[in-house]
């Protein structure tokens, strides 16, 4: 598929680079920016029930859903937001690195694709559970999770046609490298699965237990899960050096949710429901809090500035 010429000004904010603009949206709240790595927080828009956020490489380009209601899109770095298709049960949502090519999920609904920036939205795929939806930064290679006891599907075409891998599973969320060559799953009722091959096979890793949101660096090798718990598990943060082969536990005890994380790894930020939002800044080894007690949900941060 041929890209576009962005038809949006190529807005400067004050800050740019890896990870300095993020994006974190609250539950029956509203949206909230950061322009400086995650240190203070800005509220935007209104009261919704936001949900997921997608954001392109610079964070010039933002998406954000809504369950129950439309799709919200920024051409400006989150300061101003537009409605977009219509009212449904927006789960996930994707986009490619320079924000042309965006994927969304239904929860009992559909897989929706825009290939112009989020302005219009054309759906495909099977009506079930989605949840959770990746994609590699030209937007040629595509991952969905649904539940419960359902496939994950893979997409080589942009979104336009899906073919499903693996097992069913109750999965939940999905990342992937920028090539889309290494892909992570979590299920939140047994193990973290792990593709080196495009999502065609899946290998699991970790251990059975209530996984949530994942995230990647640009090459696959920096990975950060939260756990939400399990039988005698303890929900902490897990972080791998080697592309998701081996965990280690970090931070305290939370509701963890949600992961975001710069291209170099070096930067990741956490959300927490009926919590703060935590940042790190030395590849989630370390963990601060930042801003205040909130239903945070879904969270995202620019890449790197090539």
């Amino acid at each position: 598929m041929a890209d576009l010429e962005s038809p949006f000004p190529c807005y400067k904010p004050y800050f740019t680079g890896d990870g300095s603009i993020q994006t974190a949206v609250v539950w029956n709240g509203q949206i909230y920016v950061s322009t400086d790595y995650g240190n203070s927080w800005n509220p935007k828009d209104s009261v919704r029930n936001w949900y997921g956020v997608a954001m392109s490489s610079t964070g010039q380009h933002q998406t954000i859903t809504v369950v129950g209601g439309q799709i919200y899109v920024s051409n400006d770095y989150g300061n101003t937001w537009n409605p977009k298709d219509s009212d449904r049960n927006w789960y996930g949502v994707a986009m490619s690195s320079t924000g042309q090519y965006q994927t969304a999920v239904v929860w009992n609904g559909q897989i929706y694709v825009s290939i112009n920036y989020g302005n219009t939205w054309t759906l495909t795929g099977s009506s079930i559970d989605w949840r959770g939806i990746a994609m590699s930064s030209t937007g040629q290679y595509q991952t969905a999770t649904a539940k419960p006891g359902e496939y994950i599907w893979v997409s080589t075409n942009y979104g336009s046609t899906w073919s499903y891998k693996d097992s069913p599973r109750n999965w939940w969320h999905v990342a992937m490298s920028d090539s889309g060559q290494v892909q992570t799953a979590t299920t939140y009722d047994s193990n973290i699965y792990v593709s080196i091959n495009y999502g065609n096979r899946w290998n699991p890793k970790g251990f059975e237990a209530d996984w949530r949101g994942i995230a990647v660096s640009s090459d696959g090798s920096i990975q950060t899960v939260v756990l939400n718990g399990g039988v005698g598990i303890a929900p902490l943060i897990y972080v791998s050096n080697d592309y998701g082969n081996t965990w280690n536990p970090k931070g305290s005890v939370r509701n963890w949710y949600e992961v975001a994380m710069s291209g170099s790894g070096q930067h990741q930020t956490i959300t927490v429901v009926g919590g703060q939002i935590y940042v790190s800044n030395d590849y989630g080894n370390t963990w601060n809090p930042k801003d205040s007690v909130r239903q945070w949900r879904g969270v995202a941060m620019s890449r790197a500035i090539s």
